[in-house]
C-alpha cells in the first residue's frame, strides 16, 4: 500500500524529536499452489508541516516502499513529497526524506520543499540517498518555482511537458545530481548555476536572467534565451556543450546571442557542426566575445566524418592521404591527393581523412564582436589524427572573426591531424583563420600547419588572413541576424589587378566616366563607382571579368562595401573623387 498524507497546522513551536513516518509499504512474496508471485512497493505518501518554529532532531520521511524480490523481481515504490513551512528553523536538525524504494526495480525519486517563511527563501531539495535510479522526479506544475534548486546523492529531476521551473536565487549541489529540462522549461534567473548537471533535449528551453555564470555541464540541444548583459562560462567545473539542433531562441540553429560573452577560469565550450555541402559550425554575436587564459573554445575533430567532405582523404592501400580545406593533405603512398575548398570567409568545416579510421576534420566558428574580440586562451578548429597505421588525418577546420578591436596573447589554432602509422599515412592539411577587424590585430598568434607525414607530398598548410573594416561590425549585436551562409560554391574574396598602364598627364579635363557597377545578387553588396569630378590621369585600366558570387556574412554596414567575386580585377590610376557606396 502507499503512504498516507498529513498536514500539520501549528501556530507556535512544532518540536521534532522521533519520527514521522508516512512511507509506503514493502511489497510481499505470495506462494499459492506453487506458484510464486512478488508484490510492487507502494509510493510514499506525503506531508504537509505549516509552523511558526520547527525544532528538533527527528525524521519526517516518505520513502517509497521496497518492491518484493524472489523469483520474479517486482518494483519498488516511489518517494513521495514533503513540504515545510516554518518562520524559524535555528533549532532544526532533522532530516526530510523522500526516497525512491531501494529493492527490485526502482522506483521514482520524492521531493522535498523547504520554506523559511521569515526570509522568504524556498527550497526545493532532490536527493536520493545515494541510490542511483532511471526514474527521476517530476515538476508537473506549469509555473512552479522555488529560491533555490539543491539535488544531492544522485537527485534527479525532470520537467515535464508544458511545466515550467523558476529559479529565482541560487543552485547547489553536490555534482552527481541532474535536471533533464525534458520539453519543458528551466527559468534560471539564479546568477550562478552551480552544484549539477543540466541537460536541455531538442524540446527543452533553458531561460537564463540578464546576468548569468555557470560552473557546471550544461549540454544543450534546444533553445537558450537571456544573457542579456553577461553569459558566462566560468570555473573548472564549467563545461557548455552545444549540441545539434541548439540556438539562441528566435535565431537560426548553430547561432548564440549574447551581448558579452566570456569563457574564463579554466572552463570550456564544445562546437558541434552541420555537415552538409561545405559544412557548417557556430556562429556567435556579441558585443565582447571574452576566452580567458587556460579556457578553451573546443571544435577539434567537430568536421566533417572520416572520409566524408568535399576534400576526404583518398582510401587506397596501404594507407590514405589526410583530408583537404585550406590546403591538401598530405598524398597516399600512390600519390593521390584530395582537392581544396570554400574561402577564408566561408565558415567551412574541415575534411576527414581517408579510411574508416581517418580523423574527423575540424570544426568552425564564426564570431561577430562589434567591440572587442580577446582571446588570451585557446579557440581551437584543428582535425584528428588517423586513429589507426594507414589512416589518414583530419583538416583543420576555419576561424572567422568580425570585430572592433582584436586581442590576446592567446592561440587560434586550426592545424591538421597527423595521419595514422609509421611511416605515416597523409595528415590533414591546415584550415582558415580570418581575423576582420576596424583596428589592426594586436593578438592572438595562429596555426594553421600541416603536420608532417609520408616525406612524398606533405600536408599542405591553411591560411590566414587579416584585413580591416570600414566600420564596426554593427552598432549592437545583441540584436543582429546573420543569415547562414546557403549550401553551394563560394566566391572567394575580390582581388585586385595588376595596374594599368599610366598615360601622359594631360590637361583638366572634363568630369570622368561613372565607374561601372558590379554585379548583384542577394547577400551580397553592390561595388562602388568612382565619380571623376577631378581631373584624370592617365587611361583607365581594363576591368577583369567577374567571377560567381560568394554569401556575404555578416552583411556589411552602411560605409562599408565589400565584394565577393572569384574574378580578378585590373586597376588603373583614378583620380580622387567622391564615393557612392551601391
Amino acid at each position: 500500500a502507499g503512504g498516507s498524507a498529513l498536514r500539520l497546522s501549528v501556530a507556535g513551536l512544532a518540536s521534532i524529536g522521533g519520527t514521522i513516518d508516512f512511507n509506503g509499504a514493502a511489497g510481499s512474496v505470495v506462494t499459492n499452489c506453487g506458484w510464486t508471485s512478488s508484490g510492487g512497493g507502494g509510493a510514499g505518501g506525503s506531508v504537509w508541516i505549516d509552523c511558526g518554529e520547527l525544532a528538533g532532531a527527528g525524521v519526517v520521511r516518505a520513502n517509497g516502499g521496497a518492491g518484493a524480490v524472489s523469483t520474479y523481481t517486482a518494483g519498488s515504490g516511489s518517494g513521495g513529497r514533503i513540504a515545510v513551512y516554518a518562520s524559524i528553523t535555528d533549532y532544526w536538525a532533522g532530516s526530510l526524506q523522500a526516497y525512491s524504494g531501494t529493492a527490485g526495480g526502482l522506483g521514482g525519486i520524492g521531493t522535498v520543499y523547504f520554506m523559511n517563511k521569515f526570509f522568504g527563501h524556498g527550497r526545493l531539495t532532490i536527493d536520493n540517498n545515494a541510490v542511483v535510479t532511471p526514474r527521476p522526479a517530476l515538476i508537473i506544475g506549469p509555473t512552479d518555482a522555488c529560491e533555490e534548486l539543491q539535488l544531492v546523492r544522485n537527485g534527479m529531476l525532470t520537467i515535464s511537458t508544458n511545466s515550467s521551473l523558476t529559479v529565482r536565487s541560487s543552485t547547489s549541489g553536490d555534482i552527481t545530481g541532474t535536471v533533464d529540462v525534458g520539453t519543458g522549461t528551466l527559468r534560471m534567473l539564479a546568477q550562478k548555476l552551480q552544484g549539477f548537471t543540466v541537460n536541455v533535449p531538442s524540446t527543452g528551453n533553458l531561460v537564463v536572467g540578464d546576468v548569468f555564470s555557470m560552473n557546471t555541464t550544461v549540454y544543450l540541444s534546444g533553445n537558450i534565451s537571456g544573457g542579456s548583459s553577461l553569459f558566462s562560462v566560468s570555473g573548472s567545473r564549467g563545461l557548455l556543450d552545444l549540441r545539434s539542433g541548439s540556438r539562441s531562441a528566435g535565431f537560426p540553429v548553430g547561432y548564440y546571442s549574447f551581448c558579452n560573452f566570456v569563457v574564463s577560469n579554466s572552463s570550456v565550450v564544445n562546437l558541434w557542426s552541420t555537415a552538409s555541402g561545405t559544412g557548417f559550425g557556430c556562429a556567435f554575436l556579441s558585443n565582447n566575445f571574452t576566452v580567458a587564459r587556460n579556457s578553451t573554445i573546443n571544435g577539434r575533430g567537430k568536421g566533417f566524418a572520416a572520409a566524408s567532405g568535399p576534400g576526404a582523404g583518398v582510401t587506397g592501400s596501404p594507407d590514405a592521404s589526410g583530408g583537404s580545406h585550406a590546403g591538401r593533405g598530405g598524398s597516399n603512398t600512390a600519390g593521390a591527393q584530395s582537392s581544396t575548398y570554400a574561402s577564408p570567409i566561408a565558415g567551412s568545416l574541415g575534411s576527414g581523412g581517408g579510411s574508416a579510421n581517418g580523423g574527423a576534420g575540424g570544426g568552425a566558428i564564426t564570431v561577430n564582436a562589434s567591440q572587442v574580440f580577446n582571446v588570451d586562451g585557446i579557440i581551437t578548429v584543428d582535425g584528428l589524427p588517423g586513429a589507426a597505421a594507414g589512416a589518414g588525418g583530419g583538416a583543420g577546420g576555419s576561424i572567422v572573426v568580425y570585430a572592433g578591436t582584436v586581442l590576446g596573447s592567446g592561440l587560434l589554432s586550426a592545424r591538421g591531424g597527423a595521419g595514422g602509422g609509421t611511416p605515416s599515412a597523409g595528415g590533414g592539411s591546415g584550415g582558415y583563420v580570418t581575423l576582420y577587424s576596424v583596428n589592426p590585430p594586436a593578438g592572438p598568434s595562429t596555426d594553421v600547419t600541416g603536420p608532417t607525414g609520408r616525406p612524398s607530398v606533405q600536408a599542405s598548410p591553411g591560411i590566414v588572413t587579416t584585413a580591416t573594416l570600414l566600420g564596426a561590425p554593427e552598432p549592437s549585436a545583441c540584436v543582429i541576424y546573420i543569415p547562414q551562409p546557403t549550401t553551394g560554391t563560394s566566391g572567394t574574396s575580390r582581388t585586385t589587378g595588376s595596374t594599368g598602364s599610366s598615360g601622359s598627364t594631360g590637361s583638366t579635363g572634363s568630369s570622368g566616366s561613372t565607374g561601372s557597377t558590379g554585379s548583384t545578387s542577394t547577400g551580397t553588396t553592390r561595388s562602388t563607382g568612382s565619380t571623376g569630378s577631378s581631373r584624370s590621369t592617365g587611361s583607365s585600366g581594363s576591368t577583369g571579368s567577374s567571377g560567381s558570387t560568394g554569401t556575404m556574412y555578416p552583411p556589411t554596414t552602411s560605409g562599408t562595401t565589400r565584394t565577393t567575386s572569384t574574378g580578378t580585377t585590373s586597376t588603373g590610376t583614378t583620380s580622387t573623387g567622391t564615393t557612392s557606396t551601391g
